[in-house]
């Protein structure tokens, strides 16, 4: 018989049969906005910049404040 696992953490064993089904991500959108940057060093190839620390550093769903 199937058996639905749900959770994040699970010993798999010879003979198990694995199917999952990958959920389609949304489409992400970047939105600039008007905010003053402390640019320590820009090239061709690198930008250093200077955030302050509530500021987030990615977006995404799960946003880190570092």
């Amino acid at each position: 018989s199937m058996v639905i696992l749900e959770q994040v953490s699970f010993n798999v064993r010879a003979g198990d049969e694995i199917k999952c089904t990958i959920a389609e991500l949304p489409q992400l959108r970047a939105v600039p906005e008007n905010i003053p940057l402390d640019i320590v060093y820009e090239d061709d190839h690198l930008l250093v910049i200077n955030k302050p620390a509530h500021m987030a550093e990615l977006t995404s769903r799960f946003i880190s404040y570092c």
